[in-house]
């Protein structure tokens, strides 16, 4: 019954006026053109429900259906009521007023919201420093260079140009991060051939060096097919009152594929979208079941769509003082920091595996290499945590300088940073392509101090390499906290080589039975300067399996004062 009630509001579209009707009821051609009124009014329904697919709520019926209406009555009355009595100039007065009231209400309405939306953002502030991550599930093979492996597993795979990659997302399979690739349809005329996409590709998203892999597994309603096959009308025609958010491709830990589209409601006159929900597909024969969002399957990752991050963080930005405040004198005003190429929210795992929506904040300067600080929102239940600790610390466009630089000579580019605390410091890991789009390098820049960075080709070097720099130029003795091996040693001094910069001497020596380069500074140890060949030390290091280690506490056996 939901699908058809829309077509009973097509009688609408025919002539209204009652007067039109009786000066005209005699004439044949008055009847074509209600026929012809008739069917357009059909059409247009056709195509906001079968192609746009519009929700059959009252707000989506009254938005699609009456402001047309009304024209169709003004275009009735100019054509055919040549009298100009007092109820024709009446009931034309009052579609005109309210027309230009109703297109009037449409632009400023959504300007008086801004506190409303405000609070919808309702973001938690903290001072607090976000836990440290588990280093070992980083994503660092950034979006760009999963898609260029998928891309030449795809020429492998049978029929290969009847297909292409869909929307590449970074997904938890099985306690591990995957970017996941579903294969669409290219083109009507290869859908008609093909009825069904053969599988999607996945490639781990924590090792630079992984291959993709490609999941066989027959799918035929997907967002590429077409007419009754095509996703989102497979599920408006099971659910025409939802209100849906776009959709997700999701396989569950034992790499089942599933859709997962997202459904809510509105407010505030269809202005600020809220999520109820998830409806899972399954792909393969199109059997679907609406779950609430206390009732989500714990291997969906995404409930709230990227979309809805984005809005949120830039209603919370611009709207804490209202609308005129977040275009004259700008109080408290920042937002999301934009830089070509790279998207406004990106998807992050925290140590627990629970994906966020991640953004830093800067000031309303798009020059601006520093941040107010950074937000994360759960990606299932949409709170959003505003980090202040962050407040001065660079920003992913200048961390992507900073890289840019120090590759300056090969011409490799950065891509896609984002901000974790690592061994308890804010930093940015930024992975380094070349022009092929093929991954070269990754760095981790620190948020606090840029010139303390860590590069390498691969992952484990990269964080050694930052975590020594860390322990290096750190004014204290503590030790990076994130797994970091520690071991004590004693023994005598072999090998020692001293240098001066930076107004510090650094100290370098081996230690017998040791194949490792010890480092210490006198930043941290004053009297490292004293050390010669043939005395003993007893010292605690970071073992990170390199030639060189970090001390991080350090005496001098053979001195008095250590």
């Amino acid at each position: 019954m939901m699908h058809i009630l829309p077509y009973f509001i097509a009688i609408l579209f025919v002539t209204l006026v009652p007067s039109i009707w009786r000066d005209n009821y005699k004439k044949y051609d008055f009847y074509y053109y209600q026929l012809a009124k008739l069917l357009t009014g059909c059409l247009y329904i056709f195509f906001v429900t079968y192609f746009k697919l519009m929700d059959i709520t009252y707000s989506g019926l009254f938005v699609a259906f009456v402001p047309l209406i009304l024209v169709s009555i003004l275009i009735d009355i100019g054509i055919f009521n040549r009298k100009k009595t007092k109820p024709v100039i009446y009931l034309t007065g009052f579609i005109i007023f309210f027309l230009l009231a109703y297109t009037g209400f449409r632009f400023i309405y959504p300007l008086t919201l801004a506190h409303s939306k405000y609070n919808m953002a309702n973001a938690q502030v903290t001072n607090e420093k976000e836990e440290p991550v588990d280093i070992q599930h980083i994503p660092v093979v950034p979006k760009k260079y999963a898609r260029y492996k998928s891309e030449k597993l795809l020429g492998s795979v049978s029929n290969y140009s009847y297909y292409e990659l869909g929307d590449s997302s970074i997904q938890k399979i099985d306690k591990k991060l995957y970017w996941v690739t579903p294969i669409e349809f290219k083109g009507l005329f290869r859908w008609m051939k093909a009825r069904t996409v053969p599988g999607y590709i996945k490639m781990n998203a924590e090792d630079e060096n992984a291959e993709p892999q490609f999941v066989k597994e027959k799918m035929s309603i997907v967002p590429s097919a077409y007419f009754n096959h095509h996703l989102d009308r497979v599920v408006r025609a099971k659910y025409p009152h939802l209100i849906l958010y776009g959709d997700s491709f999701e396989p569950d830990d034992n790499g089942k594929s599933y859709y997962v589209v997202s459904y809510g409601h509105f407010s505030k006159f269809r202005q600020i979208r809220s999520v109820d929900g998830v409806i899972v597909v399954d792909p393969t024969n199109g059997k679907m079941k609406r779950y609430s969002m206390s009732h989500v399957p714990t291997f969906i990752d995404q409930v709230i769509p990227d979309s809805i991050a984005e809005e949120r963080n830039d209603w919370f930005g611009k709207y804490k003082h209202g609308f005129f405040n977040s275009l004259i004198g700008k109080r408290d005003v920042h937002e999301p920091t934009k830089w070509k190429g790279q998207d406004e929210v990106t998807a992050v795992f925290n140590r627990n595996g629970q994906m966020q929506w991640f953004t830093d904040h800067t000031i309303n300067n798009t020059n601006s290499g520093s941040m107010v600080g950074y937000t994360l929102m759960d990606a299932r239940s949409g709170q959003l945590t505003y980090y202040t600790k962050a407040n001065g610390l660079i920003n992913g466009g200048a961390a992507i300088n900073v890289v840019n630089k120090t590759f300056k000579r090969e011409g490799y580019k950065a891509i896609g940073p984002t901000l974790y605390n690592i061994y308890g410091q804010y930093s940015w890991v930024v992975p380094v392509l070349d022009d092929n789009g093929v991954f070269r390098n990754l760095a981790v820049v620190n948020a606090e101090n840029e010139k303390m960075m860590g590069y390498s080709d691969n992952k484990r070097d990269t964080f050694n390499n930052y975590k020594n720099k860390l322990s290096l130029n750190s004014e204290d003795n503590a030790v990076p906290s994130d797994m970091a091996n520690t071991k004590t040693l004693e023994g005598k001094v072999i090998r020692v080589y001293k240098a001066f910069e930076n107004n510090r001497t650094i100290t370098q020596f081996m230690i017998k039975g040791h194949s490792q380069i010890f480092t210490v500074t006198s930043t941290k140890f004053p009297y490292s300067v004293f050390l010669e060949q043939g005395e003993s030390v007893r010292i605690q290091y970071v073992d990170n399996q390199q030639d060189t280690a970090t001390v991080m506490k350090f005496a001098n056996l053979s001195q008095k004062n250590e």
